[in-house]
């Protein structure tokens, strides 16, 4: 199984000065913005010679921020694509009773196992 896990952590910590980072769903409403991330799925894209090559990866972003959530959403997109994945998707989710502004982004890539690279 390919894991970049770290790398998306990595990437929203240095992207979204501020925020609170999390893989949680958030605990604390009292600090704003937040950007919890979540593997959505991680299967194989390609196996040979008996073992798996490169994964198909796919990340959901949830932010949530006072009254807006372009600004957060910005940082978020950039530092995804920072370490190459593609945004396949950006909605606001109505707020119902959460107490603030909340949009999900949804990311992927197909990830190398032997190196670094991620392709779309």
């Amino acid at each position: 199984m390919v894991d970049i896990r770290k790398d998306v952590y990595d990437a929203l910590c240095a992207g979204c000065p501020g925020a609170d980072v999390s893989d949680a769903w958030p605990k604390d409403w009292a600090k704003l913005p937040k950007v919890t991330y979540t593997e959505e799925n991680n299967a194989v894209e390609e196996w040979t010679d008996n073992a798996e090559q490169s994964a198909r990866i796919v990340y959901r972003i949830d932010l949530w921020d006072k009254r807006s959530t372009t600004a957060i959403a910005a940082q978020v997109d950039a530092a995804m694509a920072s370490i190459g994945m593609l945004r396949t998707m950006s909605r606001d989710v109505p707020s119902g009773t959460d107490p603030a502004k909340h949009r999900q982004m949804r990311y992927e890539c197909i990830a190398d196992r032997a190196t670094p690279y991620v392709f779309h």
